[in-house]
Formats: C-alpha cells, sequence, structure tokens
C-alpha cells in the first residue's frame, strides 16, 4: 500500500465528530479553521431553500490529494478535510451580505446568478518566503553532534542544498523506528475505523472503558471562574477518538455512571481561543451513561457495511502498512535541518492555495475582503500565515527531494500516469488542473521516499 492510501484509507473516518469547544482543531491552522467557521456560518444564514424546498447541496472544495495532506501540502491545511459545506451557487439576499458581495438577480427567474468576483488582491504584494531556520526542527550545530554520534547523517544536493536527517542507513535503526505492536493496530482500528460503528453493550457494566460511547455533562473552569464555550449537556464522546483536548476523555475511562469527577487538563499552546491557549483548566464531568462500545472486527462487518475491502484480515493488513508509513514518515519529520528552502516550490504552494480560497470565494460570491471581514483578519496577515505554512511545506518537501537524490529517486512520466489514472483522469492536463503539478510530483515523491525506507527497514528483518 503506498502512503497515498487512497481507496482504502482509514484515516480520518471518525464521522462523529462533536461541535463543542474543547476540541482540539488537527489539521487546519487556527486562523483557517477561523475562516472557514465564520464563512460556514455566512452561508448556512444566507442560503434559501430551492424551488423543490430542499435545501442546496453545499460543499468546500475538496482536499489535495488527500492521503499527503498529513504529510506538509500546505493546500490540506487549509481544506484536506472534504468538508461539505460551500454551495456551487449561493442564493443570498441583499440585505443578507456585506457591502462588497456581488449579488446579480436574473430578470427572469428572480433568482441569484453568480457573478466573477476579483479576488487577485491574493496574489499581489506577495509576501516574502521566510528562512528555512523559522522551521527547522534543530540547530546545524545539534545536528553535527547527532552525526558523530551515527544517529544522523548529513546529505547534499546537487544545488548546494544540504540536510540533516535521521540515520536511515542504520538499517537496524530504520526497522525499530517503524515497527508496531498488536495494541497499536488494535488502537489504529478502533480510532479510525470501529468508532464508527456503535454497538450495544455486550455485558452490563458501570464503569467507562476506553472505546466506549458516552453521554455525559462538562463544564470548564479557568481558575474559579466558567469559560464560554465550555459547557455541555447530553454530549456524546468517543472515549479514545482524540475529539477532545489531550487528557479529556482519558479523565472519563475509570468514571461510574451517576459519577462527578474534576478532570484538569491544559490547551494546547496553538488552540485557537487565545483566552484558553496553554492555559490549564478543570472541567467538573457527569458520566450519564454508557451508550455502546465500538463493534467486533469480522469478516461480516467489512462484507456488509465497510467498501473496499474484502475481508477483517484485508483492513488489518491496511492498517498495519497505514501504521509503517506514518512511522516512517514520523522518522524523517521529528528531527531536521535542512539549509535552505525553496523558493518556487514555496510561492507554487502559495499560489495554489490562494488559487483555492479565490474557487471558494466564488462558489460563496464573497470576495477575500468580506470573508476575513467576518474574522477580523486583515488581508496582509492572512496572507502571511499563508506564506509560513507554504514555506513550511516547501522546507519539508525540499527535505525530500534532497533524501531522494541521495536514494537515486525520481518522478518519471510512468509514475505520473499511473496516479493519473488512480485518480480517475484520462490526462495529465486535467490531473495538474485540478490537484496543481507540483503538488502531484511531490505526492509521488514522498511516496517513493517512505515506501524505500521501509524497503530498508524490511531488509534488516530478512537478515
Amino acid at each position: 500500500m503506498s502512503i497515498e492510501n487512497n481507496e482504502n484509507n482509514l484515516t480520518d473516518t471518525n464521522s462523529e465528530v462533536t461541535e463543542n469547544e474543547v476540541k482540539v482543531e488537527t489539521n487546519e491552522t487556527s486562523e483557517t479553521k477561523e475562516i472557514i467557521d465564520k464563512v460556514e456560518a455566512k452561508v448556512a444564514a444566507s442560503t434559501d431553500e430551492d424551488n423543490n424546498g430542499n435545501k442546496k447541496t453545499v460543499y468546500i472544495i475538496e482536499g489535495v490529494i488527500a492521503a499527503i495532506a498529513v504529510v506538509f501540502i500546505v493546500v490540506a491545511l487549509v481544506l484536506s478535510n472534504k468538508k461539505n459545506n460551500v454551495p456551487d451557487m449561493v442564493t443570498t439576499s441583499q440585505d443578507s451580505v456585506s457591502d462588497n458581495q456581488e449579488v446579480v438577480v436574473d430578470p427572469l427567474s428572480g433568482e441569484t446568478v453568480a457573478v466573477d468576483i476579483d479576488n487577485s488582491a491574493l496574489f499581489t504584494d506577495v509576501p516574502q518566503v521566510p528562512s528555512a531556520d523559522s522551521f527547522n526542527t534543530m540547530t546545524e550545530e545539534e545536528c553535527e553532534k547527532l552525526v558523530a554520534s551515527n544517529d544522523m547523517i548529513k546529505i547534499e544536493a546537487a544545488d548546494g542544498t544540504y540536510a540533516y536527517v535521521a540515520n536511515y542507513n542504520d538499517n537496524k535503526a530504520l526497522a525499530e523506528a517503524i515497527a508496531y505492536t498488536d495494541e497499536e493496530v488494535q488502537d489504529f482500528l478502533y480510532k479510525n475505523l470501529l468508532m464508527n460503528y456503535i454497538v450495544p453493550l455486550e455485558e452490563e457494566r458501570d464503569t467507562a472503558q476506553l472505546y466506549d460511547n458516552v453521554n455525559i455533562d462538562y463544564a470548564g473552569y479557568l481558575g474559579e471562574e466558567q469559560f464560554e464555550g465550555g459547557t455541555a449537556s447530553g454530549q456524546i464522546a468517543n472515549l479514545g477518538s482524540g475529539s477532545y483536548i489531550p487528557g479529556f476523555e482519558e479523565g472519563i475511562v475509570g468514571m461510574k455512571v451517576g459519577e462527578t469527577k474534576d478532570v484538569k487538563v491544559t490547551f494546547p499552546e496553538n488552540y485557537r481561543a487565545e483566552n484558553l491557549a496553554g492555559k490549564a483548566v478543570t472541567f467538573k464531568i457527569t458520566l450519564n451513561e454508557i451508550c455502546g462500545q465500538p463493534a467486533e472486527l469480522t469478516d461480516e462487518l467489512v462484507s456488509t457495511q465497510i467498501t473496499g475491502f474484502l475481508s477483517k484480515d484485508d483492513v488489518v493488513n491496511a492498517a498495519q502498512q497505514q501504521i509503517i508509513n506514518d512511522k516512517a514518515f514520523a522518522y524523517l519529520n521529528e528531527n531536521f535541518y535542512v539549509s535552505k528552502i525553496n523558493n518556487d516550490i514555496a510561492t507554487n504552494y502559495y499560489n495554489n492555495t490562494m488559487d483555492l480560497y479565490d474557487t471558494m470565494c466564488q462558489q460563496y460570491q464573497m470576495s477575500v475582503e468580506d470573508m476575513l471581514l467576518s474574522t477580523g483578519t486583515t488581508l496582509p496577515d492572512f496572507k502571511k500565515e499563508v506564506m509560513d505554512s507554504c514555506a513550511e511545506s516547501a522546507l519539508s518537501i525540499t527535505m525530500y527531494y534532497i533524501i531522494a537524490e541521495d536514494l537515486g529517486l525520481s518522478v518519471s512520466d510512468t509514475d505520473i500516469q499511473e496516479m493519473c489514472s488512480k485518480y480517475g483522469y484520462t490526462s495529465t492536463e486535467e490531473f495538474y488542473a485540478s490537484y496543481g503539478e507540483q503538488t502531484v510530483k511531490d505526492a509521488i515523491l514522498t511516496d517513493k521516499v517512505t515506501l524505500k525506507l521501509i524497503e530498508l527497514a524490511d531488509s534488516e528483518e530478512d537478515k
């Protein structure tokens, strides 16, 4: 299985994610998430029923090649999770939009007609690409010490760009790094698949266990005061899903039905609510009911409810391969130093991202200024945030290109054609138009590097 893992993707499948303030945003920058939330709210408020009385189907632009979304492509930070809340054409009334939205009404039908909106400001005054030091996880001096101990290697590309990365030539260390346990596979399956299939408890019990589906009340306190957005009643939570901030779900495990407990947690430093970011808080949680538990993975469950697989063994094998892929990625990306960001790649990512925002705004019939107005973000600040994300992504892919050169790997026309066909495209031009040439080639290259590392690790195990 490749790192793309498209048809049999087991990740990001939990469909019962609760909408509340204690969740951690994992796939978007905080400002991006806020923008999307605000835009969705504005569209929801302005969408009318069509002539058949049905709400118009809405969707957000499909994220680029989903499997590498979690790797580095900046567009994934923006729109990776195939959201379904942007309309083909939003029917709006004049009083539901701000002054800089374009609204045209068809004189015959009386319906709103989509018009082109000028968002050229997204592509002018492009911020400068920041330096690599902004995103490297280690200094060059720190890396040199690890090179001396054989834990890292320094590799250099033909253009003089160099990188310090984990020593993938040490096959034994690499094999140990990507090894997995049966418990990890079980946890992966529960979190990414089986929590979508909740069944009644096998036997009555009053104590919550990991992976249970539970009904809770909670109230969050910062010091002695309750904070806004931290209170809910009758909330459903899947224990172990990772939908809430670290420590929240874990604190419920072991509670008895009817019990109230204080659970102390700390919000992430990058949490979008600035008054809570990095703060230690207490949640007073009451366990109302244990609603059920994830279904057991069986051949019958797979054949009747899980598409893309033929048997239980197929699902387990796919999970094992995805875990290996994730560990191989982490092996390279936890500690590294890259001497220089490829500015062309960073700028390419920036333009692709702004293309997506422009398209999203056109779908909403909303100018970028109007989109940002609802978040209180200025256009220069927004553009800088996008460029910073693009530069970080470009740094990561620069490292992969250096590694690929060292390993003798490259992207061929055949590779591109195969991926093109895999995604259902008949021509590379159409494929590039949908995802961007840079994105396609980067996806293929990172896939090849990851698979090569797994091959090196396998060779050690074969010994």
